[in-house]
């Protein structure tokens, strides 16, 4: 299932990196399993990232206090700046 959902994905962003490519953009992809703001951390760190853009939805409060937040925990979390785009 793991190596199914990974070469689904590697499937769906090959075009995006070949969109991002063609506007002069140099983009890496990597599909990584785990919590996303743990892996989003450490990848940032492996790759030596200067800025991390994340989204954030919005689950309202009852939703945040008991899922938390990506975005909050990539904040706290990350060695570098973090960009969170509504």
């Amino acid at each position: 299932m793991l190596e199914n959902s990974r070469k689904h994905f590697h499937h769906v962003l090959k075009p995006l990196k070949a969109q991002a490519s063609a506007l002069g953009l140099k983009v890496d992809c990597e599909v990584v399993i785990g919590h996303p703001a743990e892996r989003i951390v450490i990848e940032a760190e492996k790759w030596g990232a200067d800025l991390i853009v994340v989204g954030h939805r919005g689950h309202g409060l009852m939703g945040h206090w008991l899922l938390g937040s990506v975005a909050k925990q990539v904040m706290h979390h990350a060695s570098c700046d973090v960009l969170v785009a509504r």
